[in-house]
């Protein structure tokens, strides 16, 4: 049920509890690498599923650097394969953000007002080098209002709408289909986001004079651009994480801690604790997937033990209602989701407060979900006669 954090998820079935113990130690900042359990855990893993497994998760480039600097002793074709793997993140990185630059510039001129997201911030606000932490595409928020004007942009910069067929997906979607551009042999995709949050997700995070207000500053290729605060961005982070997913990634982890270690000085946690107890009940629950360090760890409470299933991700729907599927197998998955799943989604720190999303929220939510997406076909299909 769900998606398993580690080896299972990718296809591995030796000595999987060995080999997600690594993954998990491998999610952390170099300076925050525990090298020593590091050394202790090679010695029992089985080498030819870590690669790919590392790359699943978004830690092949920081997985690499935390093996390296421990010393460990790996097989030849291994280390040829991360070292492969980190080379062709760095390359990509490189290339992705100077085109970052140019779209920033050019945005810039057309008066567009604009943050980004993810991970093409946190890799300058966080990492020691931009090339541990790999990007699929490069997120950007932008007023919805201006949303087409900056699709426009993108267009006059060489990038092309996606050839494949409209997606019923985007009607209505919180981010513009993708404009894609390849430079250098390297696959470049930006996504214009109306809202940073999809609309399956409780709540809306756009970017208003509020939020603009609040925006930090980080440079890249000699100029600044601007992500979210610190609130808006934890809250972003977590709630993205959440979100139904084939795998719960371990760099979303590796972000998330060390954004609010990172940034522990400045984020005003009396506040967060009162306005957002979402972030801080995922901050406690992501301890259960990777040790918090002890200045995060006294800012929330600490988790309950035994919560079945941390770091397994709710699948989409569209993975879990195959026609190829058995009914039951179907409807277990759909009204059975992990115990630790249903905390981190919903919030529910109680016992009283779990049993009452499962039973009842869990459900209305997945009625939500799916009347949401009947609804968009209608959209679609009427809006493919009408063309």
């Amino acid at each position: 049920m769900g998606s398993m954090v580690g080896a299972e998820s990718c296809g591995v079935k030796d000595n999987p509890l060995v080999l997600t113990d690594l993954l998990r130690a491998c999610a952390r900042l170099p300076e925050d690498a525990r090298l020593d359990q590091i050394r202790q855990l090679v010695t029992d893993v089985q080498w030819p599923a870590f690669p790919a497994a590392a790359e699943a998760h978004g830690l092949a480039p920081l997985a690499h650097a935390h093996l390296t600097r421990a010393g460990a002793s790996l097989p030849v074709d291994v280390q040829q394969q991360l070292f492969g793997l980190a080379t062709r993140h760095r390359t990509a990185n490189a290339v992705r953000f100077a085109a970052l630059v140019r779209v920033l510039d050019a945005f810039e001129a057309a008066s567009i007002r604009v943050l980004a997201l993810k991970g093409a911030a946190l890799a300058h606000l966080l990492y020691p080098s931009t090339a541990l932490r790999p990007l699929s595409d490069i997120d950007l928020l932008v007023e919805p209002r201006q949303a087409e004007h900056a699709q426009g942009v993108l267009a006059s910069l060489g990038f092309a709408a996606d050839p494949r067929p409209p997606d019923r997906r985007f009607v209505g979607h919180h981010h513009l289909p993708p404009a894609l551009l390849v430079q250098d042999g390297v696959f470049i995709q930006v996504e214009i986001h109306r809202d940073a949050l999809s609309a399956d997700t409780p709540g809306s995070l756009t970017l208003n004079e509020q939020s603009y207000a609040r925006r930090q500053a980080f440079t890249i290729g000699g100029r600044t651009a601007y992500a979210f605060g610190h609130e808006e961005m934890l809250h972003h982070l977590t709630r993205h994480a959440a979100e139904r997913a084939s795998l719960f990634r371990l760099i979303w982890v590796t972000d998330i801690v060390a954004y609010a270690t990172r940034f522990h000085a400045e984020i005003d946690w009396p506040a967060l604790r009162q306005r957002d107890p979402f972030v801080i009940n995922a901050l406690s629950l992501l301890h259960l997937v990777t040790p918090l360090p002890p200045e995060v760890l006294a800012e929330v409470p600490m988790p309950r033990p035994g919560i079945a299933g941390a770091g397994t991700a709710f699948r989409p729907l569209a993975e879990i209602v195959r026609s190829d599927r058995p009914a039951g197998a179907v409807l277990r998955e759909l009204l059975a989701p992990g115990e630790w799943w249903v905390r981190f989604y919903y919030g529910a720190r109680s016992t009283p407060s779990f049993l009452w999303y499962l039973w009842i929220g869990h459900p209305t939510r997945m009625a939500w979900w799916f009347a949401r997406r009947a609804v968009t076909w209608v959209r679609w299909r009427g809006r493919n006669r009408a063309a």
